[in-house]
């Protein structure tokens, strides 16, 4: 192949309609005549034309080929492909999930599938398993939406029975759903792919946090070591994970782990047993962050402009921010809300109260413990009236 086009070391060279239109001219000429009519208006001057234009088409498919394996670069299935070298798969859309509590007559069977919606809107959550009234006449059970990524759902507002049960009164979320997530976008798939290749084989901190990153799930990691606490005996690492499914987390640790790096356990650790290399059975550990529990309180001023629903935006807005940056050790600082908060019109003036127990009154932050994270939700929002003068 010519050492100008194609690949080169300054990589992929192409030839263009213009190049491939002259090169293939002088072939012409060399070959047959040196005077020979190749206007574009002559019968051999159009045979080159279409000639150029298929040859410069394949130098254009030859280009795309020799980017299909540049993550950088690559998109579609090529980058999904590319980012299998590394072990990496793009992130599909998940449901929201919620825990949906009926009220009825004793014995009465709510089948799988039974259909609880958001009043005025097309959120629609379905149970998954077929359950049983209680004696005290309440059931819970797990339901998904069925509409897959970021479908929001305050709690006590999934409460419209799409296919009424005889014998069952009532139903609603006690808590917030669990929020779902769409497909990961390919611009986000490739900075996660550069974030995960810092691991490089080996089992330092990095590395092992960012196995456990891969894992469809998990929002965030943190690694302890005898030097940061001295509980932790030497040699030993204590790993808390927030989200992902337990046994893929293991599997994560167990397969980025340097030899002779013990995990630390205690009464509340989650245990798998996975073989390692040899077929050995490991016991593999690690911790859920505890969750520290914040309640709000909110005085707002607002004008003609605030919503008739504002007190409910202002509450989705909250939880939004929470779920995407209060993650381990992240103290949630009431100054952080205010930008949220004035998402929605019509705000003027706004006070805000944290406590961890019911109808604070404190203005001062609550601390959080790297091994901790805040945990809000919409039934521990309140909305008080403006305190002092404004």
């Amino acid at each position: 192949m010519d050492k100008k086009y194609g690949l080169t070391k300054a990589g992929f060279v192409k030839k263009d309609f213009l190049t491939c239109y002259s090169e293939i001219s002088e072939s012409f000429k060399n070959k047959i005549n040196q005077n020979i009519d190749l206007s574009p208006t002559s019968v051999f001057g159009n045979i080159i034309g279409i000639y150029a234009e298929r040859e410069s088409l394949l130098w254009d498919g030859l280009q795309e080929l020799s980017t299909t394996m540049n993550p950088n670069n690559a998109t579609g299935i090529p980058l999904q492909n590319a980012i299998s070298i590394n072990g990496i798969s793009k992130q599909e859309a998940t449901a929201s999930k919620v825990i949906l509590t009926f009220y009825g007559k004793t014995g009465i069977k709510i089948p799988s599938g039974t259909g609880v919606a958001i009043p005025e809107t097309s959120y629609q959550f379905n149970t998954k398993i077929d359950a049983v009234v209680a004696q005290n006449g309440i059931v819970e059970i797990e339901a998904e939406c069925s509409i897959l990524g970021e479908v929001k759902a305050l709690a006590g507002t999934i409460n419209k029975i799409l296919n009424p049960i005889y014998n069952i009164e009532s139903c609603t979320n006690k808590k917030d759903a669990v929020v779902g997530q769409f497909e990961e976008t390919e611009e986000d798939l490739k900075i996660r792919r550069l974030q995960l290749l810092q691991r490089a084989g080996s089992a330092t901190e990095k590395g092992i946090r960012a196995a456990i990153q891969k894992i469809e799930g998990v929002k965030t990691s943190i690694l302890l070591n005898a030097e940061i606490a001295n509980y932790i005996p030497s040699g030993s690492i204590h790993l808390y994970v927030e989200g992902g499914e337990p046994l893929a987390i293991a599997n994560a640790i167990n397969s980025s782990r340097g030899g002779g790096c013990l995990l630390y356990l205690d009464e509340s650790s989650i245990k798998n047993t996975i073989k390692d290399s040899q077929g050995i059975d490991r016991i593999i550990s690690f911790s859920r962050p505890k969750e520290k529990i914040i309640y709000l309180s909110i005085a707002l001023k607002t004008n003609s402009d605030f919503p008739s629903n504002g007190y409910e935006q202002v509450k989705n807005a909250i939880i939004d921010y929470a779920n995407k940056n209060l993650t381990i050790g992240k103290s949630l600082i009431n100054s952080s809300l205010y930008v949220p908060i004035n998402s929605v019109s019509g705000i003027i003036g706004i006070q805000i109260y944290q406590d961890l127990l019911p109808n604070p009154s404190n203005t001062l932050n609550i601390s959080v413990e790297p091994i901790e994270y805040a945990k809000l939700d919409t039934s521990r929002i309140n909305f008080i009236d403006w305190k002092g003068k404004f």
